[in-house]
């Protein structure tokens, strides 16, 4: 019996996703708002790994080998994972489209983990179903091509569902143990596998997107403090430790970001964003024509956000439900605010108290994404979130766990709720965009600066160039190498004269010997920013910046070795010292949970 529903779960996963990932492998390349910025900085990302930087931080190819210090800031884990794939031979297109479909096969299958661990398997196929065609998931991949975004997708319901499983082993921990002044033998194990696996996933997802962590780790927190019993409060602790954790292992790239990205020009890009910021609004009434024009037409657009039938059926119900339970309330209480309290505090702390939270993240997440917040995006914080409509991500998530509750014990409402799921989600396989003909070849051109060559898509190359990067300047560059198909060379003499007898150019690592008669000026064809150190000769130099940006650097007359180093600098430093501290902690945390376990 056991078998055969297994049979029957395997032929309804393969009908759930197969449907899904065959639009992923176009034998073209979709010209999505990102898509082709981020293939062209993988070629200069790979570049650096043959090199020998494990860790790429200067990405020479960008801006027409002008550079730009682009994964200081930016997310680092989809880049090493399409790398890896890239590794097996395929085409850079070939190995995105295989990790996109990794993507998607892993938000299904851990969402489903989750959803089957709260209600059982029909709570699961319908959470993982809903969520796999969200139609703000399928935006991310096939017309935004959000290579952070849509990989954060997979790490919410991962993460969450390992904290149930910390809080499972814990209250049979306390079971066994009274008072639980030990942790059983048979639990230690299992114990630090799930906490050790909670604290890498979160620290891939901050690595993964950002934004989106700096979004659900609250959330998470959160809902492990509702998920843990109030009489065992230590898994909650366990939670807050596992993030804590986190956050030490990741320092050495967050901290940076946070706190170098004003050297870059990303501050000013959003801070114009944030003026703009009511063009992201997305109202429910949006949200719902967007739904079915969507359905009408076949295929979605760019701004065709939407959270998709599914979940706009789960609101409207919870609406429905909360309205008529608030009547019955003050009808029974008879307007007592102690008693309509009283009744209130049982629904949010009794049995279905994560259903009720997390219609209250859905209803939030629809808030906030919505212009009636307006007011709340003048705190900092949300400055770094930038984007309203990123909380339909929150809210697709809430939403799909709340499709699997409604539809955990009725087989007609799952159904129903898939089918929606996919109708809902299938115009967005087939997006209104540019299709192109390119060929592997095509990704290895040199990087322009405003469009990938021939395209007028984005090269988001620009947030990321370094203060005093002249965009001006870089245009003409570019006017002048489509014209004549030559870039300047690296090393030119701007003052006096000079000859270059040799050089070796690497990503982060710059040498050059010259010579010169009388004192002159060496500019570099790559642009200055702080970390960059020169040394003449084996002595450090000064080293500053042109009008342009360029680096530059005065030379006494005769033969000189002059090497050009992309360093580490001081709060980079204490990011990684942060991060090697982390890497202690969590170790001396597992063995302190390995004695406690009695395992010697």
């Amino acid at each position: 019996m056991k078998s055969k529903k297994r049979i029957i779960l395997l032929i309804l996963t393969v009908l759930i996703l197969v449907p899904l990932v065959i639009p992923v492998f176009t034998p073209y390349v979709l010209g999505t708002a990102d898509g082709l910025a981020h293939k062209f900085r993988l070629v200069s990302f790979e570049h650096s790994l043959r090199e020998g930087y494990l860790r790429p931080r200067w990405l020479a190819d960008q801006a027409l080998g002008y550079g730009s210090p682009i994964f200081i800031f930016n997310y680092l884990m989809p880049y090493y994972s399409i790398a890896v794939v890239n590794l097996f031979g395929l085409t850079v297109n070939l190995s995105t489209q295989v990790f996109i479909a990794a993507t998607i096969l892993l938000s299904f299958f851990f969402m489903f983990l989750l959803g089957r661990k709260l209600w059982g398997t029909n709570a699961g196929l319908v959470a993982g179903g809903v969520y796999a065609w969200a139609p703000y998931h399928l935006l991310t991949i096939f017309l935004y091509e959000g290579w952070g975004e849509f990989t954060a997708f997979v790490f919410p319901p991962l993460l969450l569902f390992l904290i149930l499983k910390i809080r499972d082993l814990w209250e049979k921990c306390g079971v066994k143990a009274g008072k639980t002044r030990y942790i059983p033998e048979e639990m230690g194990k299992p114990l630090m596998f799930y906490l050790v696996m909670t604290v890498f996933s979160w620290f891939l997802f901050i690595l993964t997107h950002n934004v989106s962590a700096l979004l659900f780790s609250p959330l998470l927190l959160f809902l492990s403090f509702v998920a843990a019993d109030f009489r065992l409060f230590k898994p909650f602790l366990l939670t807050v430790y596992a993030f804590l954790t986190t956050v030490f292992l990741g320092a050495f790239f967050w901290l940076p970001a946070i706190s170098m990205d004003n050297l870059t020009a990303y501050p000013q890009l959003m801070a114009k964003e944030m003026e703009i910021r009511g063009s992201y609004f997305k109202s429910f009434y949006t949200l719902l024509s967007v739904a079915f024009s969507t359905i009408r037409s076949g295929s979605a657009g760019y701004y065709d956000f939407t959270i998709g039938l599914p979940i706009i059926v789960v609101f409207v119900v919870g609406l429905a439900f909360i309205i008529r339970y608030l009547v019955k309330l003050f009808k029974t209480s008879k307007i007592q605010m102690p008693k309509i309290a009283n009744e209130l505090v049982k629904v949010v702390t009794g049995r279905e108290k994560l259903v009720i939270w997390l219609f209250v993240i859905l209803f939030g997440s629809l808030y906030l994404s919505n212009h009636a917040s307006n007011l709340l995006w003048d705190i900092p914080l949300f400055r770094f979130i930038v984007y309203p409509f990123r909380f339909l991500f929150p809210a697709t998530f809430a939403g799909s766990l709340l499709a699997g509750w409604i539809g955990r014990k009725n087989n007609l409402i799952a159904i129903t709720f898939i089918l929606l799921a996919i109708v809902a989600g299938r115009p967005y396989t087939n997006p209104a965009i540019d299709k192109f003909p390119f060929s592997d070849g095509y990704f290895q051109k040199v990087q322009t600066v405003f469009h990938p060559p021939g395209t007028l898509k984005n090269m988001a190359t620009r947030e990321f160039l370094p203060q005093g990067a002249d965009l001006s300047f870089l245009q003409n560059v570019q006017d002048e190498y489509l014209t004549s198909g030559k870039l300047p060379q690296k090393f030119v003499f701007t003052q006096g004269s000079g000859e270059v007898l040799s050089e070796d150019i690497k990503a982060e690592r710059m040498q050059v010997v010259v010579a010169s008669k009388s004192q002159s000026q060496l500019t570099v064809n790559a642009f200055y920013f702080p970390d960059w150190y020169v040394f003449v000769d084996g002595k450090q130099s000064v080293l500053d910046r042109d009008q342009y940006g360029r680096m530059r650097v005065w030379l006494s007359g005769g033969r000189h070795d002059i090497l050009f180093v992309f360093g580490v600098s001081n709060i980079e430093k204490v990011g990684d010292a942060i991060s090697i501290l982390g890497v202690i902690f969590l170790a001396g945390s597992v063995y302190y949970l390995w004695r406690k376990s009695k395992l010697n």
